[in-house]
């Protein structure tokens, strides 16, 4: 009854604050749900849901953040410069074409119909290219 409740509260845990902790001691208090009957002894059973739970926790959660961790370095993605658009100083505007789509872009000059271009990052709706090497 008390590894259920304990199970219920860590679920609880884990929706109000996701953060790949309090789910693996919900995964122990419920396989304790159904090997506490054939354990009496109160400090036993403690102690065998303090290895699960870290053994869980110190297994799985890096391996789990690291499939729900978001991408934050974009790939080095490239473009095709379409025209030239408008030039300015150091910075030209260009309509490029990526992933079938066109999109303006904002770079330094020097690049001509057809080059190739690195993203380097995206302002808005503007694709930022990197300099040309």
């Amino acid at each position: 009854m008390l590894w259920g409740i304990l199970f219920a509260v860590f679920v609880l845990i884990e929706i109000i604050i996701p953060a790949l902790v309090s789910v693996w001691f919900a995964a122990a208090a419920l396989i304790m749900v159904f090997i506490s009957p054939f354990i009496t002894e109160p400090i036993y059973q403690m102690l065998i849901f303090s290895v699960m739970s870290l053994t869980f926790l110190l297994s799985f959660r890096n391996l789990c953040r690291s499939y729900m961790k978001p991408k934050d370095k974009l790939r080095q993605e490239e473009v095709t410069i379409n025209r030239i658009v408008e030039s300015e100083k150091d910075t030209c505007l260009y309509e490029v074409k990526y992933k079938g789509a066109i999109w303006s872009a904002r770079g330094a000059e020097g690049y001509m119909p057809g080059d190739c271009a690195f993203i380097e990052s995206f302002d808005g709706n503007k694709i930022i290219l990197g300099k040309k090497v």
